[in-house]
């Protein structure tokens, strides 16, 4: 496998990675936008338990770490991205005529 390969396989995956946390954290974004009120009283702001507040705030701090770790993988990715096109627009590194 070329050096060019390795960076496209790479991409590959890392876009892969991003693309499922997305969903995952659109997911939870349009839970907390409706489905969530399962966990509270009836016509009430108020959780029909108390420890459903500490569940529901450790799932979000998660969450939140998801976000950064996909931001993180987008640069990785740009990073990647940017290596390929070196290694491309140098003469022999792309067709292992190094």
């Amino acid at each position: 496998m070329t050096q060019d390969e390795s960076y496209k396989w790479t991409i590959r995956v890392l876009r892969k990675y991003t693309s499922h946390l997305s969903k995952t954290i659109s997911r939870w974004e349009t839970f907390k936008d409706g489905e969530i009120r399962y966990f509270f009283k009836p016509n009430s702001t108020v959780l029909a338990e108390p420890s459903f507040g500490i569940h529901l705030a450790a799932v979000n701090r998660d969450v939140e770490e998801l976000i950064v770790l996909k931001k993180s993988l987008q640069h990785q990715t740009e990073m990647f991205e940017n290596m390929t096109n070196s290694v491309s627009d140098r003469p022999g590194e792309s067709d292992g005529n190094c």
